[in-house]
């Protein structure tokens, strides 16, 4: 693998990951399986009580360094030492980074604040005694079951799946939940200083199901090289009446970024700019409508600046639309109009879409 990343020319490896949770079992040393007994989650808030996970990650830990000075023989760029779950005891010296998963366990907004805080510290502590490397996280967010259930070529495949809009409402809104906190809390541990690095998947595997998103934006934000000073240039711009610069403004109060949160100030900023005919104002305008954040819950509303978006191409306005038109919120139902809207948003590579339209084929 080393020496095939070096003919690629690529920039770092991980030889091995997650491979601590392959020694959890009863026919290895039966030190590595010990159990607290306690929940998954109780157990990532405090991995150094838990002897079995320790013992895993010694080893793992262990075998990361033999191995290095080998690849180092083949492979130029930088390697990576990757865990599933990042313990304090982690020590991988010489090496160019530490990185752990951090999963979500679809826990509330509070308990994942506190899960990714601890696990930042974790990380932070391991990375110092390794010889103060970097460490990143690996965020792996809510995903849609469209990519699991309803694709034949993966081993979860069932073709009598049928969507479901509210989960998958509820999934996208915990996505962009997830990544404020988790960025969020990268930006309060930089301050200690923060070694580290940040990798976000899950809804965003596919690539489409992030553009134009609220966690873009918090991404665009937080690694984009974003200065203060940029924030003060977008709320000149926006005082200014340019669109643009009203909409990242809403965008900004809609998600806390740079100002205080805010649901009223972002529906204002959002409705100057999507006055103007911005595409992506236009689509906030309707989700805040649909969710009633900020202005009181609206279908019909959001149907509204739902289309408006839709009609100048904005994939997830489009799909949106269709799923009002599929549920009959807002408009009368109306299938050969949700599939319509649906077609669009798929001929755009709008993952979610094309398996909805493939379920309302097989539905007849």
């Amino acid at each position: 693998m080393a020496r095939l990343a070096q003919e690629l020319n690529v920039e770092y490896i991980s030889p091995n990951n997650e491979s601590e949770g392959a020694l959890q079992s009863g026919c290895l040393d039966p030190a590595y399986s010990q159990d607290s007994g306690r929940e998954p989650y109780q157990q990532m808030l405090d991995p150094a009580g838990e002897p079995g996970l320790t013992a895993r990650v010694a080893v793992v830990s262990a075998w990361h360094v033999a191995v290095l000075a080998e690849l180092r023989t083949v492979f130029h760029g930088q390697v990576l030492a990757h865990f599933g779950t990042v313990h304090p005891e982690a020590y991988v010296p010489g090496h160019e980074g530490l990185a752990f998963t951090l999963d979500h366990a679809h826990l509330s907004a509070e308990a994942f604040r506190t899960h990714v805080r601890t696990t930042y510290h974790s990380a932070d502590s391991a990375a110092r005694k390794s010889d103060d490397i970097r460490w990143l996280a690996s965020a792996y967010f809510p995903f849609s079951l469209a990519g699991e259930l309803g694709d034949a070529d993966q081993p979860g495949y069932d073709p009598a799946y049928e969507p479901d809009h509210v989960e998958d409402a509820r999934m996208r809104g915990m996505q962009d939940a997830y990544t404020a906190i988790s960025v969020e809390e990268a930006v309060r541990v930089q301050g200690e200083p923060w070694y580290g690095g940040y990798l976000s998947q899950g809804w965003i595997d596919t690539g489409i199901e992030i553009r134009g998103s609220k966690s873009e934006f918090l991404l665009w934000a937080r690694f984009g090289g974003v200065t203060p000073q940029d924030l003060s240039v977008v709320r000149t711009k926006a005082d200014q009446g340019f669109a643009e610069a009203q909409a990242a403004l809403g965008l900004m109060y809609d998600l806390g970024v740079g100002v205080p949160q805010d649901d009223t100030e972002a529906v204002r900023w959002y409705r100057l700019a999507a006055d103007q005919g911005y595409t992506n104002a236009q689509f906030n305008l309707g989700f805040m409508y649909d969710t009633g954040r900020g202005v009181p819950q609206d279908d019909a509303e959001a149907v509204r600046w739902y289309r408006l978006a839709a009609d100048q191409g904005h994939a997830l306005a489009q799909f949106n639309l269709g799923v009002m038109y599929d549920t009959g919120r807002g408009v009368p139902q109306d299938d050969a109009e949700a599939v319509r809207w649906y077609r669009l948003a798929a001929d755009q590579g709008f993952a979610l879409a094309q398996f909805y339209l493939e379920a309302m084929s097989r539905a007849g």
